[in-house]
């Protein structure tokens, strides 16, 4: 103990000073460090910079090298699809360092220290599984599929038309086969990689998922057609397929009324197109077919669809299209073909896109620009009431378009990306006489079928009832809407609308705006439409109420391939619209809603709002 000055004794207790008696005094502690606490800090803190510089550049690495493997995934897809063998092997070497680059990066001691953080590691872990099945992707499944080109691009024929190398087919389903199996394992493991707290990596996730589960169905498909095609193309012998020409101004269930027609052969991969014809060289009446008496219920009688061409699609089911098509046809020209195809002008032109313009005998120039105003309604205006003429022009038009077609103009990977395209907005639909063939096609884009299955389903389809091309002019506006799983059943609503976009004007041409016979006939200003419109609801689904403009309407029910159908029929003048609401009440199945769309000219808008269950 010692004392100070002032009399303040003060003792010492292990270091520290403790005052006793007297006055308080407080002493500020000193804010100074020794210069070797300063350099310590310093140390820390320049190491700790270095770090998250190190593990921002890590990640950054990381993330952007696993996009650009995911992206070019689907870039060497479109190179197989093309055939185009330089292409693909840039597109799967630029794949193949991107994963190895995501690989190292995401190896790395930063981040492997930080995806090791529970909770706040997340992000990084689930980055390491996208790497992972991105790499699955590349070295399991598109480089064994990358040895099937030869099945997807067409070689050189100098006879005209195109020649596919069927032998490639065969020796392409082992090579298939491995790389649907890889992909659908990795299809599993992109779904089982966790979701996160941060959004951009869960985005990634998500298109992961999706583009997995598309390239799987892309090779399953691929798989089944590198089997059945060759007998298709003329392997096992001729081969003859019906092609109609739907002209979708004057709607009808598979799409539009057959304007004309062609014959497509496939002998040994050889294919060309010829015969066209147009529909005035068909009788309006021919021997029936047996479908059904469902059938024969919903579209005989005064439609007798199986006898008259111009009915013989209004039922959406393209299989009995096709049956009407190939029966007709037999009974024409003797000729019974192996299958049927449908596609129309809108197909027309993104074909014309990858083989290139026509130019007709006078110097018009016909491309995918106008060919599809000037088949669908110019026409009509040009020729007026000489519907020989315009059906001669319109030959002239599919003939030249065949020629282009036999030439083999234009690169095959851009005529490949034309007819998927047509494929996903349904204006290829395809049929084939032979079971086995068609069950495979059944389960494709171009089927067109009725499902006979359960789940939420809600297929509007309009059939003109003008006898017209207004559909030309014809928006629509698709709305399915379901309560939500709870109960056996629930309520949902189905909302059309239909806008006839039209120009006000007295002088359509009698073929543009139909009501030329005595049963097309109703009231309204030049230029008003009639639609039969059909709702092809849910299996079980039973009709409330249906409204037209909000006024309770009467429908006709139906029922086809275990669908009910509820039909009212609307009528449009120009510049004005319809509204149409079905409500029902159907069972609570289970299955993603489907709502199919007609293809027509105009697009439909289309909204779901369907919980899947």
């Amino acid at each position: 103990m010692s004392i100070h000055d002032d009399g303040t004794k003060v003792e010492r207790q292990g270091g520290r000073r403790r005052a006793r008696g007297g006055a308080h005094r407080r002493v500020k502690p000193s804010t100074s460090h020794s210069p070797l606490t300063r350099k310590v800090g310093g140390g820390a803190l320049l190491v700790l910079s270095m770090f998250a510089v190190w593990f921002g550049y890590e990640s950054v690495v990381t993330v952007t090298n696993a996009m650009a493997a995911r992206d070019s995934v689907d870039q060497i897809k479109t190179s197989l699809l093309g055939g185009n063998a330089d292409e693909l092997n840039a597109s799967i070497e630029s794949a193949a360092h991107s994963v190895a680059r995501s690989h190292a990066a995401a190896n790395s001691l930063p981040w492997r220290m930080v995806a090791a953080v529970p909770v706040v590691g997340s992000p990084f872990r689930s980055v390491q599984g996208i790497i992972d099945v991105v790499d699955g992707l590349v070295s399991d499944v598109l480089v064994p599929a990358s040895k099937t080109g030869a099945v997807l691009s067409a070689g050189g024929s100098d006879s005209g038309g195109h020649n596919l190398n069927l032998a490639a087919f065969a020796d392409a389903v082992p090579a298939l086969a491995q790389a649907k199996e890889a992909s659908a394992g990795l299809a599993v493991e992109a779904a089982d990689i966790p979701s996160t707290f941060f959004s951009p990596v869960d985005g990634i996730r998500t298109q992961l998922v999706e583009q997995t589960t598309q390239l799987t169905g892309w090779l399953d498909t691929g798989y089944s057609a590198a089997q059945i095609l060759p007998s298709m193309l003329g392997a096992e012998g001729p081969r003859n397929y019906f092609v109609a020409f739907q002209t979708n101004a004057e709607a009808r269930g598979t799409g539009g009324l057959m304007g004309g027609s062609a014959i497509v052969r496939a002998e040994n991969g050889q294919i060309s197109v010829e015969k066209p014809e147009s529909n005035l060289e068909l009788e309006l009446k021919y021997d029936p077919i047996d479908l059904g008496p469902e059938f024969e219920k919903m579209y005989g009688g005064d439609l007798a669809s199986t006898t008259n061409w111009q009915n013989a699609n209004f039922s959406p089911n393209f299989p009995y299209a096709a049956q009407i098509w190939r029966s007709i046809w037999a009974q024409h020209s003797g000729l019974t073909v192996d299958g049927v195809i449908a596609t129309d002008p809108v197909a027309l032109s993104y074909i014309l896109s990858a083989v290139g313009p026509i130019q007709m005998p006078d110097g018009e120039i016909i491309d995918e620009s106008n060919v599809v105003e000037i088949t669908l309604n110019q026409a009509y205006f040009r020729f007026g009431e000489d519907q020989y003429a315009r059906k001669d022009y319109l030959q002239d038009i599919a003939k030249s378009v065949i020629e282009k077609i036999n030439s083999r103009s234009g690169s095959m990977k851009d005529l490949f990306k034309a007819i998927s395209r047509a494929v996903s907005e349904q204006r290829i639909s395809v049929w084939s006489a032979n079971p086995a063939e068609q069950e495979f096609i059944a389960g494709t884009a171009v089927a067109h079928t009725v499902p006979g299955d359960s789940a939420p389903y809600a297929n509007v389809i309009v059939n003109n009832g003008a006898g017209g091309k207004m559909d030309y002019y014809l928006a629509r506006s698709i709305a399915y809407r379901a309560d939500s799983c709870e109960g056996e059943r629930r309520n949902s609503t189905v909302d059309v609308q239909l806008t006839n976009t039209a120009p006000m004007r007295d002088d359509y041409p009698s073929y543009l705006v139909g009501r030329r016979t005595e049963v097309t006939q109703y009231p309204g200003p030049p230029g008003t439409n009639r639609s039969v419109v059909s709702l092809f609801a849910t299996e079980g689904a039973e009709l409330s109420q249906v409204t037209i403009n909000g006024a309770p309407s009467f429908a006709i029910m139906t029922k086809e391939l275990g669908h009910p159908v509820f039909t009212v029929q609307v009528l449009t003048e120009p510049g004005k619209s319809a509204d149409i609401q079905f409500q029902m009440t159907e069972p609570t199945a289970s299955g993603e809603a489907r709502v199919p769309i007609q293809p027509l000219v105009i697009p439909a808008h289309v909204e779901v709002d369907v919980p899947t269950c």
